[in-house]
């Protein structure tokens, strides 16, 4: 059973190629192989006979073609086939390249190897089918002919059908490409390693945890009852549950007869404040009653059989020790789809936060009997290995999980709670049609839980990997700035003042422009409007859908290899990111935000051929605002041309802090920096002059922190670190601000020496980091600002997983927060007068006693009481009443002292951050560290 956002990609979250799988020795097991002859167990492996042995099969409208003419296998894909319209995932199968009828002995080592490539970048899926525990493996193919292996086990004899699957699969969020292209494949062998003989050491289960459901009622001592068709993630509603499942979860459909736990799901109508519904159903969990780490975990169940149904039996972490879905983990035990009643599968999933985790999945076939009959599904969890069994029939096992941060037995190294569901609808067995009979139930005779009294298991949480940090490559980043590069020749886009565009095509038409909603595929899919108004495109969000990808505008061209600059106009009602991409042309996706403010957007492509379109993606991602629907966006002036590079202007003298220094010309643009005025903080719902955000509030174990004033100062207690620096946030939305050059200073002390992540958001900066300890030290930074509209002061107060876990509650205090413009001023050499000399030249008038040329008393004195104000501020924080002059005698002694013992500490930290011609530059973070630079 899935529990995440929005959709489950059945078939195509991949592990890169090439990819080995081994399995791993328990530490309990004794695992030898018997050496074999290594015989090719596949007929016509390397296509000296031609096609023999070998053939495709087209499913939803798939299309590719074989031949062997060069004794290779070439398999050109003409139609990948897109997304499922009812799953609404994509069709992986849809094309594939097989051989059939692979006998298969029982507890036999096998190796697969393979060479491949492809005209165009792309993964395949292979896939062993047929036999008990069936086998998926993934495999990134690229332009140059690779080798690749995969070995398994089998634990039955066997016939195997051997598949690539090359239609639509998805990789790290990226479809596969619509165009034609042609996948090589070489040299396939299957060989036998040999009989595979375990010994597994004796395991004593004892009995830990049960419910018979003897009872007249659930025990709600070990159970609750879930509601609902959905949960809140953050402030936003999932409903479904993720996985576009159609029933209402009510007490009602949970009953105990018969000594035997009934779940029941009904045809009938209900509704809540999320919407209405045409099913309900029944979902109990032990989360909070009853939770264990590794075991044995077993029910005796008996399913429903109609087309729909999905009854699971399953378990999720208690605690998201590593991090949210999927990077905690979740272990099925049992799922089915109710129309086939002769097959159960069994998963976990793993690795990184949706959608960058993945699974390993095997599945059960009945020989005798069906899963309408009673049957015993259980899970052998161990920190090595995990065993999934039927009726004490082990049908998978694995060992190869693993998460993205944490070193392994992770995420399967903490307590774990059950889970017992029936749900209608989805992603795992498709809706229910005319054929399913309701009401439909899962019996479960008992539930029992087990651990191993021989063992002795180290039960705390995983250390994080050590990381090597790979030097980085060089970049250019000249090679995109807009700025250095001028348009030439002619407009490649067709119609991109929309003078002629009145209708827009499909993605397969012959149109100018066409458009493309996932909404047509899947109902909770991205849906935009398009149309033309008064020559400008006009788009209205309707539904905004899981991935930017979901609403498309796309015109199609052939572009040769070189750069390209592209412009265009465009706005939308809702502050939002747009992205832009040149399908096919290897060039990354451009990503940029647009507001109601009509703006010119230029951005530059390096094209290395093969571009097959333009392409606007209208819809979000899944970790993106969801914002109020429906919206509208404008998009007008769009002009793709030939780009070369405009000549290098000469570069600007370096400022030199010897020469000159930083002088404010302008006034403080933060409101109530020092917090004499603030004794509430507002938030996102409610804005104030500071706000906050706690992470905490909306997910467990992520960044929490109370936030009070005492004495003027900002206090943050930071109560939970949570695993990612913007998961505690103090911020203050700023005016308009205007282009130039700005000095951010603040002051900033931590009981805990640590890192602080300062952002001015949308100035198009670096995220800057600031290392505190417990002194109140002023920390500065010059930045230049191009972009001064919708800007964000925000400090982030939480943790990045590679910062050291401090030890809390802890005290972060922060005050005296500024922003003032600056201009660099060299200082000029002073002119040397004559002993005696006091006149001025220029109008023969001496100047009056203590009054410098230029009269320049009224600044000094203005400098002089806005000094006095903040050192009366500084005395009243710090409960002094000495004499000014004693302070400043104590700060030469402990100055004179740390001179001595040659480790003064600075009092400033300054770090100097730009963005212009030559892109955003860091130039330098830390204490004492002051570097300047100008573009």
């Amino acid at each position: 059973m899935k529990n995440k956002k929005r959709v489950a990609v059945i078939c195509g979250l991949l592990l890169m190629g090439p990819a080995v799988l081994s399995q791993m020795q328990n530490e309990d097991a004794v695992m030898t192989v018997e050496a074999v002859e290594q015989e090719n167990l596949l007929a016509n492996g390397d296509f000296t006979l031609g096609t023999d042995s070998w053939g495709l099969m087209h499913e939803y409208g798939g299309d590719a073609t074989f031949t062997a003419d060069n004794e290779q296998a070439e398999v050109t894909v003409h139609n990948i086939a897109g997304i499922h319209a009812e799953w609404g995932v994509p069709i992986s199968w849809s094309s594939q390249f097989v051989q059939e009828n692979v006998a298969l002995e029982a507890n036999t080592r096998y190796k697969l190897s393979f060479d491949a490539k492809s005209s165009i970048a792309r993964p395949v899926v292979l896939e062993y089918t047929e036999f008990k525990g069936n086998l998926k493996e993934n495999f990134y193919l690229t332009e140059e002919m690779q080798t690749f292996t995969h070995e398994f086990e089998t634990l039955q004899a066997a016939t195997m059908h051997l598949k690539f699957l090359i239609g639509n699969v998805q990789h790290e969020g990226e479809l596969t490409p619509e165009e034609e292209h042609t996948l090589t494949f070489d040299n396939i062998s299957l060989v036998s390693l040999g009989e595979v003989q375990e010994e597994t050491g004796e395991k004593d289960w004892q009995l830990t945890w049960q419910d018979e459901f003897d009872g007249e009622t659930l025990d709600l001592s070990k159970w609750r009852i879930d509601e609902g068709n959905g949960y809140w993630s953050g402030d936003e509603w999932i409903n479904g549950w993720g996985n576009n499942e159609k029933q209402y979860y009510h007490e009602d459909n949970v009953t105990v007869t018969d000594g035997k736990l009934i779940l029941e799901a009904r045809e009938e109508q209900i509704s809540d404040e999320q919407g209405d519904y045409d099913y309900t159903s029944g979902k109990i969990l032990s989360d909070g009653l009853f939770s264990q780490t590794f075991g044995r975990f077993e029910a005796r169940m008996k399913l429903p059989d109609g087309q729909g149904y999905w009854p699971a039996f399953w378990m999720m972490p208690q605690d998201d020790t590593y991090g949210t879905w999927a990077a905690s983990g979740e272990l099925d035990i049992m799922e089915n789809a109710g129309a086939n009643t002769d097959k159960v599968g069994g998963a976990i999933h793993f690795g990184d936060l949706w959608p960058n985790n993945t699974y390993l999945a095997g599945d059960y076939h009945f020989e005798e009997g069906s899963t309408t009959e009673f049957n015993t599904y259980s899970v052998e969890w161990e920190p090595e290995e995990i065993r999934w069994y039927v009726n004490d029939e082990l049908f998978y096992k694995t060992s190869d999980w693993y998460t993205e941060s944490y070193e392994k037995p992770a995420p399967f190294d903490q307590d774990f709670y059950m889970i017992l569901n029936l749900a209608v609808g989805g992603w795992y067995g498709g809706e229910p049609d005319a054929s399913t009979a309701f009401p439909g139930q899962v019996e479960v005779d008992y539930v029992r839980v087990y651990e191993d009294a021989n063992a002795n298991y180290d039960k705390s949480p995983s250390p994080l990997k050590e990381t090597v940090e790979e030097p980085e490559e060089p970049t250019d980043e000249l090679d995109r700035d807009p700025a250095n590069w001028e348009a030439v020749g002619d407009n490649l886009v067709t119609d991109g003042s929309f003078d002629d565009t009145t209708t827009f095509g499909d993605p397969d038409s012959d149109a100018t422009w066409k458009t493309f909603n996932m909404a047509d595929h899947d109902p909770n899919g991205g849906k935009g409007e398009f149309s033309v108004v008064d020559n400008v495109l006009n788009t209205e969000i309707q539904q905004l859908g899981w991935n930017w990808w979901q609403i498309q505008l796309m015109q199609d061209m052939e572009l040769t290899e070189g750069t390209y600059k592209l412009t265009f106009d465009m706005t939308s009602e809702l502050a939002r990111d747009m992205r832009v991409e040149l399908v096919g042309s290897g060039e990354e996706i451009k990503v940029f935000p647009v507001d109601e403010t009509e703006e010119t957007y230029e951005l530059i492509f390096h094209v290395g051929g093969g571009t097959e379109s333009l392409m606007f993606g209208f819809g979000r991602e899944i970790d993106e605002e969801e914002l109020a629907v429906p919206y509208n966006m404008t998009l007008d002036n769009i002009v793709l041309k030939a780009a070369e590079p405009v000549e290098e202007a000469p570069a600007e003298p370096t400022p030199d802090e010897e020469d000159g220094e930083w002088v404010e010309i302008g006034d403080n643009l933060i409101e109530d920096g020092m917090f004499d005025e603030t004794t509430d903080f507002g938030n996102a719902d409610e804005l104030s002059t500071w706000n906050i955000h706690n992470q905490g509030d909306y997910e467990n174990w992520a960044g929490l922190a109370g936030f009070s004033v005492v004495d003027g100062v900002v206090n943050a207690e930071i109560t939970q670190v949570g695993w990612d620096w913007w998961q505690i946030q103090l911020y203050q939305n700023l005016d308009v601000v205007q282009s130039g050059t700005y000095r951010l200073s603040f002051d900033m002390a931590s009981e805990h020496a640590r890192n602080v992540r300062v952002e001015l958001v949308n100035a198009g900066l670096e995220v800057m980091d600031f290392t505190v300890n417990e002194e109140m030290n002023t920390y500065e930074a010059i930045v230049e600002i191009e972009n001064g509209e919708g800007l964000q002061l925000l400090f982030g107060l939480g943790r990045l997983p590679e910062d050291e876990e401090l030890d809390t509650p802890y005290t972060v205090m922060l005050d005296n927060v500024s922003l003032k413009e600056v201009e660099f001023v060299v200082e000029e050499e002073p002119v040397e007068e004559e002993p005696g000399d006091e006149t001025d030249p220029e109008n023969g008038e001496t100047p009056v006693e203590g009054e410098e040329p230029g009269d320049e008393n009224d600044d000094k004195n203005d400098d002089k009481q806005e000094n006095e104000k903040v050192d009366e501020k500084d005395d009243l924080k710090d409960d002094q009443n000495e004499e000014k002059d004693k302070d400043d005698k104590k700060d030469k002694e402990k100055s004179d002292t740390a001179d001595e013992d040659g480790e003064k500490l600075p009092e400033t930290a300054t770090a100097i951050w730009s963005v212009g011609a030559l892109g955003l530059t860091g130039l330098g973070t830390g204490l004492g560290l002051k570097v300047f630079k100008k573009d």
